[in-house]
């Protein structure tokens, strides 16, 4: 009897646990990601510099400083190399033929390459993400992500939806196994 209501015990403590981490997961930074290159970090390499490019806003804030937070994330999620390739916009940066484009709260599902439509901050804290590896108005890598609940510029979960869509941009593929 006593194993009988042990069994049950764990069973039970797993179910809590289980629905428990389901609720907290809406606050989870998820991605999804298509490629239409297998190796977008060779093609990386091979372009110079990549201009960073941001439309809508995550949180109530500046353009400048969303623009800030979001190429100061990308930044620090490209770890496989000490000098990432990734700049601030210039003039005209926004057409060039190869950069990162991120679309915070788009409406209109446009084409984060060739027509961008960023929205405002959404009601409870919600963003929504499509970042895209752009060659001209194609998309080489697109990532659609989201966080359930963001507190602005400086919540963690923000930062690290960047990072995640940043990583599944342009991650080298994993090295062949023996």
């Amino acid at each position: 009897m006593f194993s009988l209501r042990m069994a049950l015990a764990i069973v039970i403590t797993g179910a809590v646990a289980t629905v428990a981490g389901l609720v907290g997961c809406k606050d989870t930074p998820t991605t999804v990601v298509s490629r239409r290159i297998e190796d977008p970090w060779a093609i990386a390499q091979g372009a110079g510099l990549l201009p960073v490019i941001v439309y809508g806003r995550p949180a109530f804030a500046s353009d400048e400083a969303v623009a800030e937070v979001v190429y100061d994330a990308a930044r620090r999620a490209v770890t496989w190399t000490a000098t990432p390739p990734l700049v601030r916009p210039g003039p005209g940066d926004d057409v060039a033929r190869l950069r990162l484009v991120y679309v915070f709260n788009g409406t209109g599902g446009g084409d984060a390459c060739a027509s961008p439509l960023g929205g405002e901050p959404l009601p409870g804290g919600e963003v929504t993400l499509v970042a895209c590896f752009c060659d001209g108005e194609q998309a080489l890598v697109r990532v659609d992500g989201r966080v359930g609940r963001s507190e602005g510029l400086d919540d963690g979960r923000l930062r690290r939806l960047i990072g995640q869509a940043t990583r599944e941009l342009l991650a080298p593929p994993p090295a062949p196994r023996p």
